[in-house]
């Protein structure tokens, strides 16, 4: 009686908790739960259907529904028992339903057989024609036609719309025609038949967002991009989508049925897959993957169970992250590089200033000298102090070069044999140092001909002689021999790298040049022999690999003659015939301070020396000079604000920058600024001359 109250017959079905309506008999029952389903026969309710939880249960809205139409069912049973009963009493009257009853079980039959709600239709449609009626088909239309029972004669007999209702809305209707009046149990009989085609309706829709659901989510499987994979508690392969195959290599049909540890070390899988089958959470984790072609990549896995609790199947989602774990490396790497490139430019800058007072004081005390017998030794260490300064300078150089990366300067004509001294000398702690402390020798080898010049950037093919010598260093675990020969062949320069190494695959020389391979594991990024090709080809050149395992590796390039005739050097200057200028000198160093005095003394020109930027402007302003010399390092102000302040002073004086530091500015934004020339640290006095000589000339 509780459960028959009028606010819960309204709906289609109702879910009570222990606090209902029922409460009090579901505690005596011992239900938290109960579902309550009105049993309906067209308008009218028969019963009501129960059905109850030990534990609380939310009810979802596609259970109600199918427990709606269980209820439809019910009713079904509750009316064939009436008709049952009906017989008993009234055989005679109600023999020609025999009929009736048996089309009936047919149609049932047919809602409760299919789920394609047009064969149901159909067969419904053709049931009632061969056993009752001329006409018969069911039409939806969404109620338009009949809302209401209708039924209108037409001759002899009758034609009657019977409306279909679902969920409370009427969704088209059942249309007969017979050749007779129909009887009061005809009606009902069509009554009950729209209901049961009703069921069929929701079966179907229910059906149609089954199977739409089913293909979402298996479309969703097949065309996702991470690699999505079903296994057994065994770790067994159940299914496998496309992602997967693109990641692993492996068709379906060959991976399905195979063990989850042909792709990932089977130690990580029983490690991660016992514990979400134990705890039937889901686990996140990185891990070394196999491909079918043997390569290793880097995968990131979810891990999660099927359904609720622990023990049952597992679903494995599973992203390839090679490339963005490499990425990383790479930022890594570049910020390093960076980090590098910024401390070398600061020790270079020191280390330059250092230098260009050792040389200069060693040209001036040369200049000085008398030139007799007795003076041979001093001059002869004065000339080892010079080289030693030009050649720490040379090393500062090629750091810088090293630590720049990609330079944007214009293509020049680069000496290919110069370039090899170069590579050879700032790679020597690694060939000939490192290695040494762990008892292995390695020995460098240079066959240089007499070759012309190549156009290109020194630094960048700087860049690939080290990583050559680095790789060849790399492939001689126990020591041995790198070649690098130089030689010409007619409009080409020709260069090789020998190693007597542990050579090469054919599958790694076919994949030598691809960015991101690396042989060497978590120590490669696998970028420095793609960045090697690159450079070669981006001049012109060409580059091959010539490996065997076991009998080293040769690298060959060729590179484009340069056929423009090379700059000669300018002749030596005369310090005593330069001619006279005002110089203002605005130098910070106090070694660089005292050479530009001393080419005061020595030379014709008046020169004035000061540290301070500010105070250069201000004796720019009260004095008349010729040239202005600034470094970029200055404690007060920088040298680009003193050359911008001097433009405004005195527009037509020249500017020489002397500095330590790089200039990364091109030549066109210099001369944008007033200044003529650029004299980096240290400097030999007679260059210096001579440039302030051709600014004067240049006016």
């Amino acid at each position: 009686a509780t459960a028959g109250q009028a606010s819960l017959l309204q709906k289609s079905w109702s879910c009570i908790d222990a606090e209902g309506p029922l409460g009090k008999e579901m505690k005596e029952a011992g239900f938290r739960t109960v579902a309550s389903v009105p049993l309906r026969i067209g308008e009218k309710v028969c019963g009501v259907a129960l059905w109850g939880w030990r534990n609380p249960h939310h009810l979802s809205p596609m259970e109600g529904e199918l427990l709606s139409a269980f209820g439809g069912q019910i009713a079904l049973g509750l009316t064939h028992q009436k008709m049952y009963r009906e017989l008993e009493r009234r055989t005679q009257e109600l023999r020609r339903r025999v009929l009736q009853l048996d089309l009936l079980r047919a149609i049932s039959t047919a809602v409760l057989r299919h789920l394609d709600l047009e064969t149901i239709l159909e067969e419904v449609s053709e049931d009632l024609m061969a056993g009752l009626y001329e006409e018969a088909r069911v039409v939806l239309d969404g109620g338009e036609t009949a809302r209401e029972p209708q039924e209108r004669p037409e001759g002899e007999g009758v034609r009657r719309l019977q409306p279909i209702w679902v969920n409370g809305q009427a969704v088209g209707h059942l249309e007969v025609r017979s050749s007779r009046p129909l009887e009061e149990g005809e009606r009902e009989l069509l009554a009950l038949l729209s209901e049961h085609i009703a069921i069929a309706i929701q079966n179907a829709r229910l059906y149609e967002e089954v199977r739409r659901s089913r293909s979402y989510l298996e479309n969703l499987v097949r065309n996702a991009g991470d690699a999505i994979l079903t296994l057994d508690p065994q770790g067994t392969i159940g299914s496998w989508n496309r992602a997967a195959e693109r990641i692993f290599g492996y068709r379906s049909e060959e991976i399905v049925g195979r063990p989850i540890w042909e792709l990932i070390p089977k130690e990580v899988w029983l490690n991660k897959g016992d514990r979400v089958l134990a705890d039937g959470g889901a686990s996140r984790f990185e891990v070394k993957g196999k491909r079918k072609d043997g390569s290793q990549i880097d995968l990131e896995v979810l891990l999660s169970p099927i359904g609720e609790g622990a023990g049952g199947d597992l679903s494995a989602i599973i992203r390839d992250v090679t490339e963005r774990n490499l990425l990383q490396e790479q930022l890594i790497q570049s910020e390093k590089q960076r980090a590098l490139g910024v401390l070398s430019g600061g020790i270079a800058h020191n280390f330059n200033n250092i230098l260009a007072g050792v040389l200069g004081y060693a040209q001036l005390l040369q200049m000085n000298l008398p030139d007799e017998q007795a003076f041979k030794k001093l001059r002869d260490g004065l000339k080892a102090i010079e080289r030693a300064a030009l050649e720490g300078a040379a090393i500062v150089r090629r750091l810088q070069d090293f630590t720049r990366g990609h330079s944007e300067r214009p293509l020049e004509a680069v000496d290919i044999n110069a370039v090899v001294r170069d590579a050879v000398a700032i790679t020597k702690p690694k060939w000939k140092h490192e290695p040494a402390s762990k008892g292995i020798h390695i020995e460098v080898y240079t066959e240089l001909g007499e070759v012309p010049s190549v156009r290109g950037n020194r630094s960048e093919l700087n860049e690939v002689l080290v990583n050559l010598i680095f790789n060849a260093v790399d492939a001689l675990p126990e020591g041995g021999e790198i070649r690098i020969r130089t030689w010409s062949e007619g409009n080409w320069v020709g260069l090789s790298v020998a190693d007597s190494g542990v050579g090469m695959s054919e599958e790694v020389k076919k994949r030598i040049f691809e960015p991101f391979f690396t042989t060497k594991g978590a120590k490669g990024l696998g970028l420095g022999m793609s960045v090697v090709q690159g450079i070669v080809t981006r001049y012109g050149g060409t580059i091959e690999v010539q490996s065997e395992e076991g009998k080293g590796t040769t690298f060959l390039m060729r590179f484009p003659v340069l056929h423009e005739m090379r700059p000669t050097s300018p002749p030596e200057l005369d310090w005593k015939k330069v001619r006279p200028a005002r110089l203002l000198v605005v130098e910070d160093d106090v070694e660089v301070q005292g050479v530009f005095r001393e080419i005061s003394r020595c030379t014709g020109h008046y020169v004035e020396v000061t540290a301070s930027g500010e105070d250069g402007l201000k004796r720019l302003e009260r004095g008349s000079f010729d040239v202005l010399i600034v470094d970029l390092s200055i404690p007060d102000i920088s040298g680009w604000e003193v050359v911008e302040k001097a433009r405004d002073i005195a527009p037509q004086i020249p500017i020489i920058l002397c500095t330590g530091w790089e200039v990364e500015k091109s030549p066109e934004h210099l001369r944008a600024q007033g200044i003529r020339t650029v004299v980096p640290k240290p400097f030999k006095i007679g260059d210096m001359l001579r440039v302030i000589e051709e600014v004067l000339e240049r006016g």
